[in-house]
């Protein structure tokens, strides 16, 4: 059971840290649909993110229904099978989602709401169906607590997500499996954030794109790992990136290189 609470929020974290264009990935064709930064009447200059690279590999490709909602999200991981996410709405709120891998149910997660678009709740269950864990969602200020307790009473880990005052995504801080992670993002740019119409909007958002990151993660036993990145993008003419180069901020050796993929949005 831990290692499947651990694995949903792992999941939930790559997506902020990861960032990608195949096509010719600089072109710039407004008259093209395929182009990243078509303007033509059925998409406008609202793109949506279809794919993202690392280093010229495929991590992430997101799949929309006619609302321009993420019905599936698949994760590339560098070994191992592709992970598929698959989405649920009802109206704009995201009742539930499937995690699965070769075709088969690994887990799922349902929320809850009171009122409006952020919920209140939720619960994880396992490849059967069987409840595992409650979530519970507080929120306070510019922050988000998301707290996940077995169904033993057993808290299994408490992640918090905290924004700036321009909804930018400023720090998340996940706990649990005996790790602390703690992510910093800033000096965010004034263009349109790559992620567009991202699932988990309440934890998971920004109006902008962070050139910057520093990321510590700490064991139990006190062993840690910690990054520190300087983000470059390159933006199309509708203003969304279509390159991201990372440097490590203290060598200033470039370390990955990102690519983005867009399509127009439904009207």
């Amino acid at each position: 059971m831990k290692a499947i609470i651990q694995r949903t929020m792992w999941l939930c974290f790559l997506a902020t840290a990861l960032i990608s264009c195949s096509k010719d990935k600089d072109a710039c064709d407004p008259n093209d649909e395929e182009s990243p930064c078509y303007a033509g009447p059925s998409g406008g200059t609202e793109l949506l993110l279809t794919e993202q690279q690392k280093n010229g590999k495929t991590e992430l490709q997101f799949t929309y229904n006619g609302q321009n909602q993420v019905v599936v999200r698949r994760v590339h991981p560098a070994d191992g099978d592709v992970v598929e996410e698959h989405f649920t709405y009802s109206s704009s709120q995201m009742t539930k989602m499937e995690r699965k891998s070769g075709g088969e149910l690994i887990m799922s997660e349902e929320y809850s709401y009171a009122s409006g678009n952020r919920p209140n709740s939720g619960v994880v269950k396992d490849d059967e169906g069987e409840p595992l864990a409650d979530i519970t969602y507080t929120y306070s200020g510019n922050s988000v607590t998301e707290t996940f307790v077995s169904k033993n009473g057993e808290q299994m880990g408490v992640n918090t997500y905290t924004f700036d005052d321009n909804n930018n995504l400023r720090m998340i801080k996940l706990s649990g499996g005996g790790f602390i992670t703690t992510d910093i993002l800033g000096d965010y740019d004034d263009k349109h954030y790559r992620f567009t119409n991202y699932p988990w909007d309440w934890k998971l958002r920004s109006a902008n794109n962070p050139r910057s990151r520093t990321s510590t993660t700490q064991g139990a036993d006190g062993a840690g790992t910690n990054i520190d990145h300087v983000w470059e993008y390159t933006y199309n003419d509708a203003g969304y990136p279509i390159k991201a180069e990372v440097f490590d901020k203290q060598s200033e050796a470039l370390v990955e290189t990102h690519t983005f993929t867009y399509k127009p949005a439904n009207k």
